[in-house]
C-alpha cells in the first residue's frame, strides 16, 4: 500500500488546518460541545451506541428508556415502535459512533438487528460509521469474524471507519493469526507493525483502519497509508480516554468535510488537548495546541 498521493508537509498542513479552524471556529466549538459529551445511559448504552450526530445539532436523539431486562436482546427488544423512533433518528443522522463491542452485551446481534431492520430498509448510503472493538483477548475467534462480517455490511451504507489503539490492534492480529496475545510479535520497531495493521485492513472489509500508539496515528484505507506523529505526551494524563477523544476530533474533521490528513490532525489536537490542564476550551484550545505542534517543528 502507498502513501496517500501528495502527502503535505506537517507543519504547512498543520498551519492550514490552523487557519481552517479560524475561519470555522462557531461551528467547531458548536461541534466539539456535541460530540465531546457522549450518551450515556439508557437505551442508547444499551444499544451499544457512543454518539449520535443529526443533521440539526442542536437536536438531541432522545428514545424511551427502557428498564426491561430484555434490554440487551434486539429480539425481544424491537417492537415496532421503537423500530419507527430508531427510523426517524437515523433517517437525519450523519454520523453514528458505536461504542466498545467488547464491552456491550450481545453487540452483535444489537447492531445486526438493528441494521436489517433499520438501516437497510433506510435506503441512506451517505453515513460516517465510527467502530471500536475495545479488548478482543477474551473473545472467541467465531465471534470476532461475526462482528467483522456485520460492519462490512454496514459499509454498504456509508464509510466505516474501525478505530483501534496499538495493543487492542496487536491483540486482534493476534487473535485472527492464533498467537496468544501478549506474546512477542514478529517485525522490528514500527515496520512490523505496520505490516500486522495492513494484514488487518486488507482482512476488513472496511474503508478506513486508524491505529493509535502513543502520539501516533496511522491511517490505511483505500487511498493508501498515511501517519502522522503529535506532539509528545506532556503527562501521564495523556494516554488516559486518547481513543475516545481521538475520535471526538476525527468527527468534526468530518463533519466539516475535511480531508484524511487534517481529520487525523484534528483527532491528535483534540487528544492531546483536551487532555491537557488549560484554562481555555474549544477552538481556542485546538488553536493553541496545534501552534505549539508547529513551533516543535
Amino acid at each position: 500500500m502507498n502513501q496517500i498521493a501528495n502527502k503535505p508537509d506537517t507543519a504547512a498542513m498543520l498551519s492550514n488546518l490552523a487557519d481552517i479552524i479560524r475561519e470555522y471556529s462557531v461551528p467547531v466549538d458548536q461541534y466539539l460541545r456535541h460530540i465531546c459529551e457522549p450518551m450515556r445511559g439508557g437505551l442508547w448504552e444499551r444499544l451499544g451506541i457512543r454518539r449520535l450526530t443529526l443533521d440539526a445539532l442542536e437536536c438531541k436523539p432522545v428514545i424511551p428508556d427502557d428498564d426491561s431486562e430484555d434490554a440487551g436482546n434486539w429480539g425481544r427488544l424491537k417492537n415496532d415502535g421503537l423500530v419507527k423512533e430508531l427510523s426517524g433518528i437515523f433517517s437525519s443522522c450523519r454520523i453514528i459512533e458505536f461504542a466498545d463491542w467488547a464491552e456491550v452485551d450481545d453487540a452483535s446481534g444489537l447492531w445486526d438487528g438493528m441494521y436489517l431492520d433499520v438501516i437497510k430498509p433506510l435506503r441512506k448510503r451517505d453515513y460516517q460509521l465510527i467502530f471500536h472493538l475495545g479488548d478482543t483477548v477474551k473473545k472467541p475467534v467465531f465471534q470476532i469474524d461475526e462482528i467483522l462480517d456485520i460492519m462490512c455490511d454496514y459499509a454498504s451504507y456509508g464509510m466505516v471507519t474501525l478505530i483501534l489503539d496499538g495493543h487492542e490492534a496487536d491483540d486482534l492480529w493476534c487473535r485472527l493469526n492464533g498467537r496468544t496475545p501478549g506474546a512477542p510479535l514478529s517485525g522490528i520497531g514500527s515496520s512490523g507493525a505496520e505490516e500486522r495493521y495492513l494484514f488487518l485492513f486488507n482482512t476488513m472489509k472496511v474503508d478506513a483502519l486508524l491505529v493509535l500508539r502513543s502520539s501516533r496515528a496511522m491511517l490505511f484505507s483505500r487511498e493508501g497509508q498515511f501517519d502522522l506523529v503529535g506532539r509528545s505526551p506532556v503527562s501521564i494524563r495523556e494516554v488516559i480516554n486518547t481513543r475516545s477523544r481521538f475520535s471526538a476530533g476525527y468527527q468534526v474533521g468530518l463533519l466539516l468535510q475535511l480531508g484524511a490528513p487534517h481529520c487525523i490532525a484534528l483527532g491528535l489536537a483534540v487528544s492531546g488537548g483536551y487532555a491537557e490542564p488549560s484554562s481555555g476550551s474549544g477552538s481556542t484550545l485546538i488553536l493553541g495546541y496545534i501552534q505549539d505542534w508547529i513551533g516543535g517543528f
